[in-house]
């Protein structure tokens, strides 16, 4: 696989924070941001929800407890996967779908989660 153009945990402070907790701050674009880039900080976003969804919401209420476990149930290369969820490589389509195949809804309602999702308080309810 080549090198991406953008690093999703890259739009992080601190980055060690992507995935791993629901209030985060984000760099801020200004007016000398590229169309690109502020499309690579909302998909940087948007990947965080759903890693910060499978690894701090997923994970502890389900059978499969492990990142290792996860890995083998959707089929995707743990080291791949680990790199997904911490940020360090982009999310790919196909990814979602393995992780909606197993995850269903909740994964959905992590999408559709806007920004405004860091601000509250409500989680979407897994036992649903």
């Amino acid at each position: 696989m080549s090198n991406p153009r953008y690093t999703p945990r890259s739009y992080v402070l601190p980055a060690r924070d992507f995935g791993r907790r629901r209030h985060t701050d984000w760099l801020e674009p200004d007016a000398s941001w590229t169309p690109q880039e502020v499309a690579h900080l909302e998909a940087s976003q948007l990947q965080h929800r759903i890693a910060y969804g499978v690894v701090e919401e997923f994970l502890p209420s389900s059978e499969i407890r492990t990142i290792t476990a996860l890995a083998a149930e959707v089929d995707i290369p743990y080291d791949r996967l680990l790199r997904m969820l911490n940020g360090r490589v982009v999310m790919q389509l196909e990814d979602v779908s393995r992780l909606r195949k197993l995850i269903g809804e909740p994964l959905g309602l992590w999408i559709a989660s806007s920004r405004e999702w860091q601000q509250s308080t409500h989680w979407p309810d897994l036992e649903k």
